[in-house]
C-alpha cells in the first residue's frame, strides 16, 4: 500500500509539472475530475477488492499503456516544443521505472 501511495505521489507531481508547462505556454490547465476523466486514454481498474498479484498485473499494463501514450505525445510535440518534449520524456522514464518495479511482484 505504501508503494502505491508513492506511485500516486509521483503521478500527481508529473500532472502538476504538465499543468505548469501548460500555464507557461499561455494556456489554462483544467484539472477538474470531470474534465480529466472525460479525456482519459487509459483503461479503468475493476471495482471492488483485488488480490495483490492482480493489482500488480493491472498496474503493469496501465503503466505500459501510459508509457506508449506519453512517448507518442512527446514524439509528436518534439518538433514544435523541445522543452515540453523533454518533460514528457522525463515522465516516460519515471513510468518505465515504476513498471519495472511492478514486474518484480507480478512475475
Amino acid at each position: 500500500r505504501l508503494y502505491l501511495d508513492e506511485m500516486v505521489d509521483v503521478w500527481r507531481a508529473a500532472a502538476d509539472a504538465v499543468g505548469e508547462r501548460i500555464s507557461v505556454l499561455g494556456y489554462f490547465p483544467d484539472g477538474r475530475a470531470q474534465t480529466v476523466s472525460g479525456r482519459r486514454e487509459l483503461a479503468t481498474l475493476p471495482e471492488g477488492p483485488l488480490a495483490g498479484r492482480t493489482v500488480a498485473l493491472l498496474l503493469e499494463t496501465l503503466l505500459s499503456d501510459a508509457v506508449r501514450i506519453v512517448r507518442a505525445k512527446a514524439n509528436r510535440i518534439g518538433a514544435i516544443d523541445a522543452i515540453t518534449a523533454d518533460l514528457f520524456h522525463s515522465i516516460v522514464g519515471t513510468l518505465e521505472q515504476q513498471r519495472r518495479l511492478m514486474r518484480a511482484p507480478a512475475s
